[in-house]
């Protein structure tokens, strides 16, 4: 039987530091953070369901392959299973921690944006200094983080719909601070030449992550005339319960 389940991603700070960041007056806190955590109910998917998912899943597959060969036989065997799909548009920078495409999907009148899972050659993310709290203080604003393993997690004015308490793991909202603005510039591209479309974020494990972040952040940047679908698969803990209950009541 397939089920939702919660998946609780191990986190831990890499990096040459002076001194140790002090992690303990962090709202939510590893130690904190943790005796919020819960056994929740697993909820089985009906048959409609799975099915529903087939296309996305592909979506979150096609993610995996190198952005240069993104129009060999593999990809258009892939994206071949999803009818009436067009060619996507690649949002690479220099900078970016994982591979990401905005296509668009004319049968569902939809903008699709899939996101790249881990990829351990492209693990760091380097924040600027302004994205953490004032308690944590470094000497190199270029410090490194690993996407997938950091320990803190930390509040953010990133998404001002959410309540003050929400806290994100700093590991995802790093790679996605690096990455979200050439995605944000090609939806909005599309979205000019179809008017009433919706947008739908997709990935696998941190793909998964950052898709919700995706969503997160588009939805509040596009307004409430626009419906956002996040759909992902083996996604880890993204923020805790204050995030995760903003994200319920934000995207599709």
């Amino acid at each position: 039987m397939l089920s939702l389940l919660s998946v609780l991603t191990l986190t831990f700070p890499f990096g040459a530091f002076s001194a140790m960041p002090d992690v303990s007056s962090v709202i939510g806190s590893v130690d904190k953070d943790a005796q919020l955590i819960k056994v929740g109910d697993v909820t089985p998917l009906s048959s409609s369901e799975v099915n529903s998912y087939v296309p996305y899943g592909w979506f979150a597959s096609a993610a995996y392959c190198p952005p240069k060969s993104r129009d060999n036989c593999r990809v258009k065997r892939i994206l071949s299973r999803i009818f009436n799909y067009t060619s996507m548009a690649e949002t690479e920078t220099k900078n970016s921690t994982v591979s990401r495409y905005v296509g668009w999907w004319p049968s569902h009148n939809s903008v699709v944006v899939g996101r790249q899972g881990t990829d351990f050659e492209k693990l760091y993310a380097a924040p600027p200094l302004h994205c953490v709290p004032r308690q944590l203080t470094f000497v190199d604003s270029s410090w490194p983080v690993i996407t997938d393993v950091t320990l803190v997690q930390v509040p953010t004015d990133r998404f001002p719909m959410c309540s003050n308490e929400a806290t994100i793991h700093l590991g995802f909202l790093e790679s996605h601070k690096r990455s979200i603005d050439s995605i944000s510039g090609a939806v909005e591209d599309i979205l000019k030449e179809h008017h009433g479309a919706q947008m739908i974020t997709v990935g696998h494990s941190l793909g998964a992550a950052l898709a919700t972040l995706d969503g997160m952040y588009m939805k509040q940047k596009l307004g409430y005339n626009v419906e956002v679908i996040t759909r992902t698969f083996g996604g880890p803990r993204v923020g805790n319960k204050a995030f995760a209950d903003c994200v319920d009541a934000t995207v599709s």
